[in-house]
């Protein structure tokens, strides 16, 4: 198993911004220490001038009026931007003294991908080290946390009294970097923000992406929120937005970055004594923590007896239908010994070229052409609704435990790929295949498992869209039999290179859940080849064209599918079929 828990690496601002891309070597603690640093003791401001961080007309009645009677009636949810919030000089002074001053570590997991400071509450005011690097992100904290402020947003929003905790830091989203959707409750977080320190010396317009997707409800359901965001809003220079904390309501995202732009800010909270209300039930984390999956198909039985899983499609014999699509050096008794003594060893294991070339040929044609047809891929932007207009696909959330294309009925099953005009008809007979009882039979001799009942489905995963989180709801009280076939866009050195680094998503992981004194949570990160060193707790599955993977999971492990950037070299596609063990169809 490769792939460990959460990968990190620190870096300088300055360093990124010339790079234009997040930078996967670790820097040493002595490289961050010696950075140099372009402030003299004269840059320090004094008491006065740390007084003019603000706009003079920000707190003006009349501007506070006009917020205060916008906010509440805002698309989605109560939220606003407010422009120029900090004093020209101010804030390009302190957007300098950011980039050059302050060190940043990588984070990613299954939920985002960027950079990010340490808690900026930790900042020593007192430390002259620290007052003469960051006087001015010293004096940024102090304003927006003093009471005057705190005042100010109250009377803007109409919140609950809100307490002194200062709860801020720095984040910067690089190209490819991205937040999917959630709704921000942790504990007592009453108002979120975020002040946006992009470069006021250039134009920030959607084709750079890094925008707060606001999201609205399906329906009048709390804690489901539509697919699709209602609204963007770029991450303009020295803006400022904030929204309330509302339980299965304040969902929102930060889209991709696209370009090489760096998307600079300080985000944070404004708390209060108590949760809001509802959190325990509603809360996006809470549900990703909740036994159950909305979205997951039932269990088809398989029409065979399981006692003859071996006799009656034994190694000596090939079914028809197999060879029609399988590659014959996977039917061999010889090749299928050896790989059901590995699966017994390792549980999991991946066949690459599973089909027969000229039908993995014929699968890359089709999905390739797709793509594009469909503009995707290759830094391509994407639009929300691309793939649907292609036939029976539908989309499939919540968006904050996944979004992707699902095939829906098409009246094919598992005809020659010869038949196959299209991506859909290709798609559609992989899944009649997957969903056969004789792919169950041969997945028996592989495996050593007894599959009793399968559900099957194909799907999508579009660039810079879509993606699959690790949650609570599809754990099982018993081990299930998992077999993919992915298809990717790996035609070339350069293209399979990318899928293998993981720098684009599309890879599949498997990671043990967590278990406390109430029970398994909901794991929020992994590492990705941070120190070399091999986690048994973790099972990464990089995506490759035409690659079947087998994983026996066990009853405390989660899977997704990292998000597909815009950057992936197209759509990661598959056919996924879940196998219930033992005879026991209906048992989670």
């Amino acid at each position: 198993m490769t792939i460990s828990a959460e990968f990190q690496a620190d870096i300088l601002l300055d360093k990124t911004a010339d790079a234009g891309s997040p930078s996967r070597k670790r820097r040493k603690k002595s490289d961050v220490d010696s950075a140099p640093v372009s402030q003299s003791s004269s840059d320090v401001p004094s008491n006065a001038e740390a007084v003019t961080a603000l706009n003079d007309c920000l707190l003006d009645p009349s501007h506070i009026a006009k917020l205060k009677q916008s906010y509440p009636s805002a698309p989605g949810y109560p939220h606003c931007v407010v422009k120029d919030v900090l004093e020209a000089k101010f804030f390009r002074e302190l957007r300098e003294e950011m980039v050059t001053s302050l060190a940043a570590t990588f984070k990613e997991t299954d939920l985002f991908k960027l950079y990010q400071t340490g808690d900026l509450a930790n900042l020593d005011g007192n430390d002259p080290e620290v007052r003469r690097k960051m006087p001015r992100l010293l004096a940024l904290r102090d304003t927006i946390y003093s009471p005057k402020f705190r005042a100010f947003v109250r009377e803007i929003t109409g919140c609950r009294p809100l307490t002194d905790r200062t709860d801020c830091s720095s984040n910067l989203y690089t190209q490819g970097c991205h937040l999917l959707c959630h709704d921000d409750v942790i504990g007592t977080r009453c108002i979120s923000f975020i002040i946006y320190l992009t470069d006021p010396d250039e134009t920030w317009g959607a084709e750079d992406g890094g925008a707060l997707e606001i999201y609205p409800l399906s329906g009048d359901s709390l804690g489901v929120p539509k697919a699709v965001p209602l609204q963007n809003h770029p991450p303009k220079p020295n803006t400022m937005a904030f929204f309330t904390v509302l339980p299965g309501q304040s969902f929102h995202a930060v889209e991709e970055v696209y370009s090489e732009k760096m998307r600079l800010s300080i985000s944070g909270w404004y708390h209060a004594d108590d949760p809001p209300m509802g959190a325990e039930a509603l809360a996006s984390l809470n549900q990703l923590q909740m036994r159950q999956d909305e979205t997951a198909q039932a269990f088809s039985s398989l029409p065979f007896p399981c006692a003859l899983h071996r006799t009656a499609s034994g190694p000596g014999s090939v079914n028809p239908l197999l060879a029609r699509w399988v590659n014959p050096t996977y039917l061999t008794p010889g090749a299928i010994e050896q790989i059901a003594a590995r699966f017994q060893s390792d549980k999991s294991i991946l066949l690459h070229e599973f089909l027969l070339p000229d039908v993995a040929m014929q699968a890359a044609r089709l999905l390739r052409s797709q793509d594009q047809a469909d503009r995707v891929g290759g830094g391509q932007q994407p639009t929300s609704e691309v793939g649907l207009a292609m036939g029976p696909w539908e989309l499939i959330g919540p968006p904050h435990k996944q979004r992707y294309l699902r095939l829906g009925a098409t009246g094919l099953s598992s005809d020659p790929v010869e038949k196959a005009k299209t991506a859909t008809d290709l798609m559609a007979s992989l899944r009649g295949l997957f969903g056969s009882e004789a792919f169950a039979r041969y997945l028996a001799l592989l495996t050593g498992s007894i599959p009793s009942g399968v559900r099957t489905e194909a799907r999508r995963f579009r660039p810079g869209l879509d993606y699959t989180l690790a949650h609570y709801g599809i754990l099982t009280k018993d081990p299930r039999l998992d077999a993919t076939l992915a298809f990717v866009d790996d035609g070339n050195k350069a293209k399979r290179e990318l899928w293998e680094s993981g720098d684009v998503g599309g890879f599949g992981c498997y990671i043990q859940a967590e278990v406390g004194n109430d029970g398994a949570k909901a794991a929020e990160s992994y590492r990705r080849q941070a120190h070399g060193e091999e986690d048994d707790q973790v099972l990464n599955v990089s995506a490759a064209h035409n690659a079947l993977s087998l994983v026996l999971r066990e009853t405390q492990a989660m899977r997704f599918v990292k998000y597909v950037s815009a950057a992936a070299p197209g759509s990661r596609w598959d056919v996924v079929s879940e196998y219930c063990l033992d005879g026991d169809k209906n048992k989670f």
